[in-house]
């Protein structure tokens, strides 16, 4: 469901209970260059629920650089299937330009090493006219809370809506 709200308090609470609620086991998938190319083939292009993203050319080396190889896994549910996508002011790094003065965070809850949630962040920039995956990483449940009162909701996946926030929803936005 595409929206662009800024959450509440209490809204912000229930999607994190949500999401928790929701939670994948992760899967555990070796990086091998192998691997790499069956989850995102030679163009590195994926499809999500608000269109395709890419890759970053660096990311496979970015991720063994930063020792998240056990997560790797994660990446192509966070994105095909993301419980939010959140859109949260940013600025570009010395020398880099986006097209936007924002990223996106697909952010998808898993189950990791038995029973601790993880929430798993893949970070958007528009560059060159297309969403370009510049990150991916885990972050604490406190993280996740910070980035999303500094952002707005602009997607929520369907299984997160209970039918009292449907209610809500339809109450509160017409």
């Amino acid at each position: 469901m595409k929206t662009t709200l800024k959450l509440n308090k209490q809204e912000i609470d229930e999607l994190i209970l949500a999401m928790e609620q929701n939670a994948e086991m992760a899967v555990n998938l070796e990086l091998t260059l192998s691997n790499w190319l069956a989850e995102f083939n030679n163009t590195g292009l994926v499809q999500t629920p608000i269109g395709t993203v890419k890759m970053g050319e660096n990311q496979y080396n970015k991720i063994i650089e930063k020792k998240r190889q056990k997560e790797f896994g994660m990446i192509k549910p966070t994105l095909t299937n993301p419980d939010v996508i959140l859109e949260m002011p940013s600025r570009a790094k010395d020398g880099n330009i986006t097209e936007r003065p924002s990223s996106l965070l697909f952010v998808k809850t898993f189950y990791y090493g038995g029973q601790v949630i993880k929430f798993f962040t893949s970070v958007t920039v528009r560059k060159d006219g297309m969403e370009v995956v510049i990150s991916n990483h885990v972050v604490t449940r406190k993280g996740f809370n910070s980035k999303i009162k500094k952002s707005v909701l602009a997607y929520k996946n369907e299984r997160l809506i209970s039918n009292s926030s449907k209610v809500r929803s339809t109450e509160n936005h017409g």
